[in-house]
């Protein structure tokens, strides 16, 4: 499973889909796009860990050990460059697709 951190991402993306879709399309994307992903916590333990990974960027440690700490099996992401290293695979949404 994958995760989304934050109930933020979760309102930017409903709020993508009603451009596009009627509102109440909006509510059965999200539903059908949460029977795969989850949605994780940032909590002072993800930032502890976050805080002991080599990232350059503090956001994406943060990120990758919210993965982490939910059980996700890969980090979903357009920028894997930034990514680069453990502890998780991190994958590009076509990537995820294929995959489901």
């Amino acid at each position: 499973m994958c995760s989304i951190r934050g109930s933020a991402r979760i309102f930017a993306l409903f709020y993508l889909l009603i451009k596009v879709q009627s509102v109440e399309q909006g509510y059965v994307a999200l539903t059908d796009l949460l029977s795969l992903l989850s949605v994780t916590t940032v909590d002072q333990v993800v930032i502890e860990h976050a805080l002991t990974l080599p990232y350059p960027d503090f956001e994406d440690a943060v990120q990758m050990m919210a993965a982490v700490s939910s059980g996700a099996q890969y980090l979903v992401t357009r920028k894997l460059r930034d990514y680069a290293q453990e502890p998780l695979p991190a994958i590009q949404p076509a990537e995820l697709l294929a995959l489901v």
